[in-house]
């Protein structure tokens, strides 16, 4: 399993992390990485596709799980694909795996020798959907009797009843009658329904609705069944969205996606929006598509930023100017103020980078 020795310092990042991440990537920044990236781009980059939201059979994560090789070896992908990347939460949460870690993570195996091209989404979902095996069950059957069907016209009636009990929530969901759950010999003699007992909430699955009607002076109730199911859905802005601006709970909302509107890059992950920061303009009532949002930027170019230069237990504290800028874990160049050194430093949270030097080694 691929390890990481990485601290986050910021309680603000942690709260914004979402989801509490199972990886521990081996990670090792010093002050000569420039060299080092100038000898790897000498070599024929691979390239790899993050893939967009997964499930999986197990809590286990390997990197076929989550990454599509588009061009690398297949020596290397077979030996790399079976590598544990993390385990999904086992209280039903999703797993969220962000694109940079697993590229800093493959970038310190040993089987890469080649720099990597990464495509695809900035980050992925992974859920657990195990595989439940039910046991057959046999069934024996005597004879074969030709099962009662329900008259037209009680039929009808039941189809106006339930059409009208469900047209509040027709724009969300569509059923259909499971009419062989249907009581037929209650049904036969009814002309008329007074009334129509609807589940509190309406989801998706079997709901059970109860007619009741008068017969001969006494009440008749009637379940009936319904299999329901939810349209697809998408997530909308509910007032217009700047670049720059963190996006709120407040400002999305849900909306049934229209057969003309492509759906592929619509955000459907209402919890992964919350919080991000948006990349491009987006007028009120437009649906939101994944690109339209990212991490937030927290170091910008020409930002005056503290500098910790982190080497074994040792802590050293400085300060810099921006070069660049990047979201949480981005790499960016800065330049030192006492002597104007040019180095790449990890943000960590807004005006806080690090570099992370190795620890000294006693030689014998």
């Amino acid at each position: 399993m691929i390890a990481e020795r990485h601290e986050f310092r910021s309680s603000a990042t942690q709260r914004r992390s979402g989801v509490s991440w199972q990886i521990v990537c081996a990670v090792g920044v010093c002050l000569g990485m420039l060299s080092t990236a100038a000898l790897a781009q000498q070599s024929d980059p691979w390239t790899l596709q993050l893939k967009p939201n997964v499930s999986v059979t197990s809590s286990i994560v390997r990197v076929e799980d989550v990454v599509q090789p588009v061009s690398i070896p297949d020596n290397v992908w077979e030996q790399l694909r079976k590598s544990t990347v993390g385990l999904v939460p086992t209280d039903g949460r999703p797993l969220r795996l962000m694109r940079y870690r697993l590229a800093e993570a493959l970038n310190h195996s040993k089987l890469v020798t080649a720099p990597i091209l990464w495509v695809g989404p900035e980050s992925t979902s992974v859920r657990s959907n195990p595989i439940v095996q039910v046991a057959a069950k046999v069934v024996t059957t005597v004879a074969e009797v030709a099962p009662k069907e329900i008259e037209p016209q009680s039929k009808r009636l039941i189809e106006r009843v339930v059409e009208q009990a469900m047209q509040d929530y027709e724009t969300d969901f569509e059923y259909k009658i499971e009419w062989a759950r249907l009581p037929i010999d209650k049904v036969e003699d009814i002309t008329s329904y007074q009334r129509v007992a609807v589940p509190t909430t309406i989801t998706a699955g079997v709901a059970r609705f109860v007619l009741t009607a008068s017969v001969e002076g006494q009440t008749r109730e009637v379940p009936v069944y319904l299999q329901i199911t939810q349209l697809p859905r998408a997530i909308v802005a509910t007032q217009n969205l700047s670049r720059g601006q963190i996006v709120g709970a407040s400002q999305l909302q849900w909306k049934v996606i229209d057969s003309k509107v492509r759906s592929d890059q619509l955000a459907t992950d209402m919890s992964q929006l919350i919080g991000q920061e948006v990349k491009r303009n987006v007028p009120a009532g437009r649906w939101i598509e994944q690109s339209d949002v990212g991490p937030p930027i927290l170091v910008r170019r020409n930002d005056m930023v503290e500098v910790m230069v982190v080497g074994g237990a040792i802590v050293i504290r400085t300060g810099g100017k921006a070069l660049g800028e990047g979201s949480e874990g981005d790499l960016v160049q800065i330049e030192t103020i006492e002597d104007r050194k040019r180095l790449l430093a990890r943000v960590i949270s807004t005006g806080l980078v690090e570099i992370v030097t190795r620890a000294p080694q006693v030689k014998r």
